[in-house]
């Protein structure tokens, strides 16, 4: 019930915030998809004595842009993005496998139009879709469901620059974690953060 009332919280926001933009605003739409390096952050994320290290994954989605002047713009954006971290320690392993539906909130600045160099900052809501941990442990693998142990949702804000090209763009983000992720009854401080290099296209 919570994660249903949040999104459709969610949506209200993107609605009022574009229904309060100028007439003359004018509108773009794309889809994006690239690579994500993730990890955690936090005072409880150390595994025994084992730091997290950054696990690869990927992000693909869509955007809406909405341009209110030259240099600025409103850009909501929805995609599935697989987060997570991995402990090592010899040959042996554990990767968390955390795949969310993701939505940042991102206000658009673009320096000088000729140039295509842009940034883009602001908060992103994420829900969680599966969680999963895998262990591979002298040479057995199995693989563990723990959602139950993941908060529904995530929160957090995302930082950015990149460079568009005609109807195309490449940018590189930084996302980093405010609340903990963990839902069990200790709730330790491990957060999700992370960088995501993205290819887009304009449609």
């Amino acid at each position: 019930m919570k994660r249903t009332m949040s999104l459709i919280a969610c949506v209200a926001m993107i609605a009022i915030v574009a229904g309060a933009m100028p007439a003359q605003a004018q509108s773009a739409k794309g889809l994006k998809a690239g690579l994500t390096m993730t990890t955690f952050t936090g005072d409880d994320t150390t595994m025994e004595t084992i730091d997290p290290s950054y696990k690869m994954g990927f992000a693909f989605g869509g955007y809406l842009n909405h341009a209110f002047t030259p240099q600025f713009s409103f850009q909501p954006e929805a995609y599935f993005a697989l987060k997570g971290a991995k402990y090592e320690e010899g040959s042996d392993s554990i990767t968390m496998k955390l795949n969310y539906l993701s939505i940042p909130l991102l206000l658009k600045m673009q320096t000088n139009p000729d140039s295509g160099l842009f940034f883009v900052a602001g908060p992103e809501i994420a829900f969680t879709m599966s969680a999963k941990s895998k262990i591979d442990v002298s040479g057995e693998s199995l693989d563990v469901d723990i959602k139950d142990d993941v908060k529904g949702m995530d929160y957090g804000l995302v930082v950015g620059a990149g460079v568009n090209l005609t109807k195309m763009s490449i940018e590189a983000r930084y996302s980093m974690g405010l609340t903990t992720i963990d839902d069990t009854v200790d709730e330790t401080d491990v957060k999700n953060s992370g960088f995501t290099v993205l290819f887009g296209i304009g449609l």
